[in-house]
């Protein structure tokens, strides 16, 4: 197994899980969990340097929590909404929203929209319902204002999933991204009908929670899983090529040679590509079509306790944070209130997380911590007005933060797929095609581990449950 974030780990816990097999975990960097990285605080509170939650959504990823024993003590978070800057000033996002379709009436109070704006949602109901062709793509851009017009899709959806992906939402995949839309569009014609039928079904709680430890827990938990398996982890050991003589796999790293019967490169498209150049050219030229964007975020904590009074109290900071839409601002691409959202997890300060780098906008990112910093605390503070400055700042930087599912990422997964069939003793996992959070991580891996296993054992392999 090559690569030791979450996909990485969960292919050799599914694999370590069958009898015979033998995994060895190679990981690049002294740490395990990729961009899952906890910063814990001796008042008990902490930080998260990347994702901070994740969806009770994917069976495999549930599965494996429960494997753990992970399930019994999960957090949820406080439901609040963020603001939208735009031009120059703050609005709330509108209310009443499944997914991006307005549900009720309440966006018509948004400052957000212009008259014309709220106007142009209703053609929503006029669009019929149409047939598409299999592989019919689009941007997310584009559907939205097909459907609700110019001013919903550039000022509700860009900076939306523009905070989710650090993209362009001119430029990513609605039928990868969000295929129950264009479902609803063949079904329903309205999406706004369609999300009204969902409902009738019920509502249920927020899908999204944490661990109290920090998401960390989840790494540190399965490689003590990993290790109790007698799986061997080596980290801090670089794979610099890879070569398949006489049916084993051999992988040539900075501590020596590595010798096996299959392989799971559980890493980015591009850092894939790089080790198959030698083995094949055309696959390694797919996989570097990828396009991936540097991300980061400036953690900022205030615990002096007439600090933090002040920050508690500014008006900016009585939602879940904010989203700033490209060309919006300089520096800062969004922010989330920390201890709003997880106000178990941060009662002793207050805690905040600005954003950096996206597609299109990832020059920031070539500045020093410093000057980083400084250079978002003045565009902070002209938006916020003068606020005490923060007790401790830490920076999160990630040279590959987020795959960019464009339009057309279908074809090119189908494309990738295609050409590591000739290679049965290779298996192509992580965020890179399926999915970038960390159920989808963690689902991916254990498919990953499954193939794997199936290859190795010649006979197919169920997922495992322990």
């Amino acid at each position: 197994m090559v690569g030791g974030g979450l996909t990485g780990l969960f292919a050799a816990w599914e694999a370590s899980r069958v009898p015979g097999i033998q995994v060895v975990l190679l990981e690049k960097d002294l740490r395990l969990g990729g961009k899952v990285q906890t910063f814990a605080f001796p008042d008990g509170s902490h930080l998260e340097m990347g994702p901070d939650s994740f969806l009770l959504r994917n069976p495999l990823f549930l599965e494996a929590l429960q494997s753990l024993g992970l399930t019994s003590s999960l957090m949820e978070p406080r439901s609040l909404s963020p603001f939208i800057r735009f031009r120059g000033r703050f609005h709330r996002l509108p209310q009443g929203l499944s997914g991006i379709a307005p549900v009720d009436r309440r966006y018509l109070k948004s400052s957000l929209l212009s008259l014309r704006g709220k106007a142009a949602v209703t053609r929503d109901f006029s669009i019929p319902p149409r047939k598409m062709p299999p592989d019919h793509d689009e941007s997310l851009f584009s559907l939205a204002a097909r459907h609700f017009g110019e001013e919903w899709a550039e000022r509700v959806v860009s900076p939306l999933y523009g905070g989710i992906y650090a993209g362009d939402a001119r430029e990513l995949s609605a039928a990868f991204l969000q295929p129950q839309w264009l479902k609803d569009e063949e079904d329903q014609g309205s999406l706004i009908r369609a999300a009204k039928r969902r409902m009738k079904r019920g509502k249920g709680p927020s899908p999204f929670r944490t661990l109290p430890g920090g998401l960390e827990t989840l790494v540190q938990r399965v490689e003590e899983d990993l290790r109790y398996r007698k799986v061997e982890i080596r980290k801090g050991e670089a794979v610099l090529r890879l070569a398949f003589h006489g049916g084993k796999v051999r992988l040539m790293t900075g501590r020596g040679d590595l010798q096996g019967e299959g392989v799971v490169l559980a890493l980015p498209a591009p850092d894939a590509a790089a080790l198959l150049e030698d083995l094949d050219p055309d696959l390694s030229k797919l996989l570097r079509k990828e396009v991936w964007v540097k991300s980061g975020a400036l953690l900022l904590r205030v615990a002096k306790a007439d600090k933090r009074a002040a920050w508690e109290a500014h008006p900016l900071w009585q939602g879940s944070g904010f989203l700033v839409p490209l060309g919006e601002g300089a520096i800062i691409t969004g922010a989330t209130v920390f201890s709003r959202k997880w106000p178990g997890l941060s009662s002793e300060a207050f805690h905040l997380r600005l954003f950096v780098g996206r597609r299109h906008e990832e020059e920031a990112l070539e500045l020093g911590d410093e000057a980083l910093f400084r250079k978002a605390w003045e565009e902070l503070q002209a938006w916020a007005g003068p606020l005490p400055p923060p007790d401790e700042v830490m920076v999160s930087r990630f040279a590959r933060a987020f795959p960019q599912y464009r339009v057309g990422h279908g074809r090119w997964v189908q494309a990738v797929r295609l050409k590591e069939k000739a290679y049965p003793w290779l298996v192509l996992a992580g965020t890179s095609y399926e999915g970038v959070a960390i159920p989808d991580a963690v689902g991916q891996g254990r498919e990953a581990g499954r193939r794997g296993a199936s290859y190795l054992t010649g006979r197919p392999q169920p997922p495992s449950t322990s």
